[in-house]
């Protein structure tokens, strides 16, 4: 049988040089792995520290107790919490630098302020800031803020039970409008706490009295001792503070009468004399106290009866400022006075403290004094987290790189040889498939 013995050793030929290619193929991915062995090379190192790492991970998780590994995560935990508060710290306090337009030493002394006033007080260093702001916002200065305005509106918070930033807004809102300086602010933040003592506004409503009233106030002459009496004095008629100033100042516009029937009606409660004098003011023309306006008031209304009253008054100031003269003619001016001067002997300072008494103020007390350390505990921290996070950003330049120039080695090298293994593979099948199958068909 010759001819078979042929085809046999054509096919056994056929085989061993597919398997000649193939072992070339082999050799070819001996290399691909060689190649990628290489290409990850510089990673190894990486890799066998992480994975000793995590081995050490596993060990010390295995071994410790639940009591440490409870108080490491805390441990951790307060640290990012202290890095984040003061970001957050630095972050406000640079928003109160740029609104104040302050220097750099001014700068230093509001971040102290703020670190002082919220260890010792029941408001945050965060709260703190805030207020600051706000005031900055209303024109006080980084001076005037550090030398007391601070602490004022944390006395007036404290006194009236309204927030940190409120009270801020309320005294500096005050001080604007009035023209006040910083000797006035004890006076100022005394009277508005006062308020609450001896009347039902508190710093809330006072505050919406001064933005609905206060301007036309102040321009008529009225000080701020004599509208911060009127309005606590009128409060019982209102329903807020805001329906109150906004009454005052109609009040204060109506004292010259505009019309024939307001004219009219003033002189017929004596309020302007026969000659045409008008009682509210003096012989200059400006506005009396309201002490003395008062007693004008008083006197012209106490004799007359509530019809006569309502009507008078109602025809002198409208019936919106009716309210206001209504509320002024119950005092007499020895009352009036008496009310003044409740006002301006309360001490913010002191009705804060007594407030911030006993279990709720202590907690209070504690917060604060805890986001302060939190705060300059992280300050300590950001040096630290700088340099390492600047480390790791400087690194991932180098493993980018790393990782590109592997992935160029692959697509440079490694994927030509794997072609070439490829269609050599094919070639020697195309070749000798069809002895094959004719032999294995035989």
């Amino acid at each position: 049988m010759p001819g078979r013995d042929a085809e046999l050793r054509i096919a056994i030929r056929a085989v061993n040089e597919a398997k000649a290619a193939l072992g070339e193929v082999q050799a070819d991915l001996r290399a691909l792995q060689d190649a990628a062995d290489q290409a990850n090379g510089r990673f190894g190192a990486v890799g066998a520290a992480l994975s000793g790492l995590g081995s050490s991970m596993q060990t010390v998780g295995k071994y410790a107790m639940a009591g440490m590994a409870a108080g490491i995560g805390a441990v951790a935990g307060g640290l990012g919490l202290a890095l984040k508060s003061s970001a957050d710290f630095e972050r406000q306090l640079n928003i109160v630098a740029s609104v104040a337009g302050a220097t750099g030493s001014e700068l230093a002394a509001l971040r102290q302020t703020a670190l002082d006033l919220g260890e010792s007080t029941a408001y945050s260093a965060g709260e703190v800031t805030q207020a600051m702001e706000v005031l900055a916002a209303n024109g006080i200065s980084a001076k005037d803020i550090v030398e007391g305005a601070a602490r004022a509106a944390l006395d007036l918070a404290a006194a009236g039970s309204t927030s940190l930033v409120q009270a801020a807004d309320t005294v500096s809102t005050a001080m604007a409008v009035w023209g006040l300086s910083t000797a006035d602010l004890t006076d100022t933040v005394n009277r508005l706490a006062g308020a609450a003592n001896v009347s039902r506004f508190g710093v809330e409503d006072m505050s919406l009295a001064i933005a609905q009233g206060g301007g036309a106030a102040s321009a008529a002459g009225v000080e701020f001792a004599d509208f911060a009496a009127a309005i606590a004095g009128i409060a019982p008629l209102f329903a807020s503070g805001s329906d109150a100033g906004t009454s005052f100042k109609t009040f204060i516009q109506r004292l010259v009468p505009d019309s024939k029937p307001a004219r009219e009606a003033m002189m017929e409660l004596g309020l302007i004399t026969a000659d045409g004098a008008n009682k509210f003011f003096d012989a200059t023309g400006k506005m009396r106290p309201m002490a003395e306006v008062v007693d004008e008031l008083n006197r012209a209304v106490s004799r007359l009866s509530e019809k006569d009253r309502t009507r008078l008054l109602s025809n002198a100031f409208g019936t919106d400022a009716m309210r206001t003269a209504i509320g002024l003619s119950r005092m007499t001016k020895e009352e009036f006075i008496a009310l003044q001067t409740a006002m301006g002997e309360a001490s913010a300072a002191e009705i804060g403290q007594q407030r911030m008494q006993g279990l709720a103020g202590a907690m209070e007390q504690f917060k604060g004094a805890l986001e302060t350390a939190r705060i300059e505990i992280g300050d300590r921290l950001n040096p630290i987290a700088t340099r390492f996070f600047e480390a790791l950003a400087g690194f991932v330049p180098t493993l980018k790189e790393g990782i590109l120039n592997a992935m160029d080695r692959f697509s440079a090298d490694v994927l030509p040889r794997l072609q070439a293994a490829l269609d050599g593979v094919r070639s020697a099948w195309d070749r000798f498939r069809e002895p094959i199958l004719q032999f294995l068909q035989s």
